[in-house]
This record gives C-alpha cells, sequence and structure tokens, in this order.
C-alpha cells in the first residue's frame, strides 16, 4: 500500500484553499461600493420643475410635475405658503418612487400664494430643484364675489379688459348725490382685491365735461374698454348741460389710473355733433398707432342713430383725415363692436341696421388707412334679424 507524505498533504490543501479564496473574489462578488459595471454610484442627477410654472395659476389641487433626475429611487415634494421658499414656511411634504414625476397637493386656499420644489433621493445623497410659485384661481370655481360700488343700486358694469395679471372693470354709479358717474376698478386677477395704487384704493370716478369742470345731473356709461402697453382706452357717452349725449374718449395709465395729458390736452374727449338726440360710442379698439372707436350719432333720418366709425391718433386722440365713411349709411343703425388686424389691414365693424321697425345685423370691412369699404369681404347688412354685439379675430379668421 502507497502511503502519502504528510508533507505532500499539507501542500495540496494549502493550494486548494487558495483556489477558493480566488474564486470567490470573481464574478458576483467585488466592491460593495461599487454597481455592477465597476463604477461608483452617483447621487441623483439635474432636473427641472415643469409645471405649474413659476408665477402661473392653479387650481385648488394642482398637479405639481418635473423632469426626471438620473440616479433617483424616490422623489420628496415639499409645499410651502407664499410667494418665497423657507422651511419654516412648509405646509406639506410627500415622497413618491423613482417611476412617478408628479403629484397632486391636498385641497389649497382660493387666492392662496404658494411655492414649491422636489428633491430628488437615492442612498448616495439627494438633488434638489428649483422653486417654482403660484397663485390658486379654483381653475373656473368662483374666485371672488360681486365688485363694491359706491351706492347700493343704480350701479351696473358693461365693460371688461385684463392683462397679465389685473382685471379693469367699468361701468357707472351713482354718486353721494345720486348722479351717474363712470366707474372704473382695477382688480387682482386671482384673488378680485382692489389693487390700491389705482387712484383711490383701486377704483377712478369720472364725470361729464372735463377732469377740472365736470358737469353734474347728467346721464353717462362706460359701454367699451380696451387695454394696451399700459394704457387703458375708455369709451361711452356723457351729457352737456342742455342734456345733449356725447361721445367720451378717455385714456388712462393702467398703473394708477391718471389721465394721460397728451390725449387730447387732458385725456378726454368729449364730442358733439351738432345736432340733438343720442350720440354714444360703443366700441374701442387700439392697434399700434391708431385708435377706432364705433357707436352712433344722431345724424341719421329725422335726427335718428346714424353709423359712425373714427380713427384717431393714438397719442394725441386727434382724429384722421384721411378714414372717412365713403359709404353713407342712411337708415338708423349703429356701430356696436369694432375689431382690427394688423395682418390684412382691415378694421371690422358690427352692429345693427333697422329696416321696416325690424333690427338686422350690419357687418362689414373697411381699409384701415382709407375707411374705404374692403369689397373683397363679403359684408352682411339687413339680411339676418338681430344685431352684432361683439367680434373676435384670431389670426385671419373673424368670429
Amino acid at each position: 500500500m502507497k502511503r502519502t507524505n504528510g508533507a505532500s498533504l499539507i501542500l495540496w490543501f494549502l493550494f486548494l484553499g487558495s483556489w477558493l479564496m480566488l474564486a470567490g473574489c470573481g464574478g458576483g462578488g467585488g466592491n460593495p461600493d461599487q454597481d455592477g459595471n465597476g463604477h461608483e454610484p452617483l447621487a441623483p442627477g439635474v432636473f427641472n420643475l415643469i409645471a405649474p410654472a413659476h408665477n402661473d395659476t392653479a387650481s385648488t389641487t394642482p398637479t405639481l410635475s418635473w423632469s426626471a433626475a438620473s440616479n433617483a429611487t424616490s422623489y420628496r415634494v415639499e409645499l410651502a405658503s407664499g410667494t418665497t421658499f423657507t422651511s419654516s414656511a412648509i405646509i406639506h411634504t410627500a415622497t413618491v418612487p423613482s417611476t412617478v414625476t408628479s403629484y397632486t397637493t391636498p385641497a389649497l386656499a382660493v387666492g392662496g400664494k404658494y411655492t414649491w420644489t422636489v428633491w430628488a433621493i437615492n442612498d448616495i445623497g439627494e438633488s434638489a430643484s428649483q422653486y417654482y410659485a403660484f397663485t390658486v384661481n379654483n381653475s373656473g370655481g368662483l374666485v371672488w364675489g360681486k365688485t363694491s360700488p359706491g351706492k347700493s343700486y343704480d350701479a351696473e358694469p358693461f365693460a371688461m379688459a385684463i392683462d397679465s395679471y389685473y382685471m379693469y372693470v367699468a361701468g357707472y354709479e351713482l354718486d353721494s348725490a345720486d348722479e351717474d358717474q363712470w366707474r372704473i376698478e382695477k382688480r387682482s386677477l386671482a384673488t378680485g382685491e382692489l389693487v390700491s395704487g389705482f387712484s383711490n384704493s383701486g377704483v377712478v370716478n369720472s364725470d361729464s365735461g372735463t377732469a377740472t369742470a365736470p358737469v353734474t345731473g347728467t346721464m353717462e356709461d362706460v359701454w367699451a374698454m380696451a387695454v394696451g402697453s399700459g394704457y387703458l382706452y375708455l369709451a361711452g357717452y356723457d351729457s352737456d348741460l342742455t342734456g345733449n349725449e356725447r361721445w367720451r374718449i378717455e385714456k388712462r395709465t393702467t398703473g394708477s389710473g391718471a389721465l394721460v395729458a397728451a390725449f387730447d390736452g387732458d385725456g378726454i374727449i368729449s364730442e358733439y355733433t351738432g345736432t340733438g338726440g343720442s350720440n354714444q360710442a360703443l366700441a374701442i379698439a387700439p392697434d399700434s398707432s391708431s385708435l377706432y372707436v364705433a357707436g352712433f350719432d344722431a345724424h341719421g333720418p329725422d335726427g335718428a342713430e346714424r353709423w359712425r366709425i373714427e380713427k384717431r391718433d393714438l397719442i394725441t386722440g386727434a382724429t384722421s383725415t384721411l378714414f372717412t365713411l365713403t359709404s353713407a349709411v342712411t337708415s338708423t343703425s349703429a356701430a356696436q363692436a369694432i375689431v382690427t388686424s394688423e395682418t390684412t389691414g382691415t378694421v371690422y365693424a358690427g352692429g345693427y341696421t333697422i329696416t321696416g321697425g325690424d333690427s338686422y345685423w350690419h357687418l362689414e370691412a373697411r381699409v384701415k388707412t382709407s375707411g374705404v369699404l374692403d369689397s373683397s369681404f363679403a359684408s352682411d347688412i339687413g339680411t339676418i334679424p338681430g344685431a352684432v354685439t361683439a367680434l373676435l379675430i384670431k389670426g385671419t379668421d373673424l368670429y
């Protein structure tokens, strides 16, 4: 029987142990601080918030969304009150898995202002997004209630215009002597609150006559208003002491509500055409250099209403001598809506014409520079019962 040498046996076991140790270091083992490809793991990558966008508006339960961050295993959403994010102002937090990049908040207060941010998280660290602020507007629900005129009766708004952050509302109210006067308000789009820097705590009152010599005891209304490039343009009517109604046009700043003195010398145009009866401006539309005003005067048959369109300089308020209505309207009629198109160089007007005691649509297009009727436009006068009361241009389409 052959015997194994003891020393050889010991060497054989040492060799086997070394081989097993080497095998244990391969394949599935390795440095626990490396990924499967032998790379050092990374903290979450850069990502961005998407919606609501910064300084946007949102519903009472907005869905917050953001782009995906590389290497993230989860996200933490933080919502704070106010427009500047601080940890002490945080009112809600939530964690969602890395497969989710949106989160719907609990119900928020209408008109409330909030700031939000998101953190991307993994075992190595955290990466923060930027901060976005938004205001809750209730997405079609009632944001705020009625306006608050000076009297509890005989007050009514007729015109409205908006810019990026504010709403302007105009109409009439009774003053302390129960006499008509124009009322113009500036309110926050988000909350409906009056803006205190606009004249007297958010309200402008305007009376017949001039800014320094108002006429009392008369009827007057604002019928139309437009906003553009930091100015408000208002159209309606007032009356003189003999009861004659006059076109009234005003230009005011959107910031303070102050009249613009360069516009006709004091910011107010009161225009009487020289005949008795009714004269009212019903619509107004500014473009880059001119102001188009539509309504009626009393030069129709037997002093009745007559279609009237004016073109005025946007800065001075002076009428354009080149713009004339070359096609006279002989029946009782009034222009109630007006829009302009920079693309086609056309001004479109709508209203009504009375024929045989009945009211019919009156829709026409005129060249902006001259006032001449645009023969390529299919005008509609006297065929559709009723009246055109509003117009809108989108691109090359007229509604």
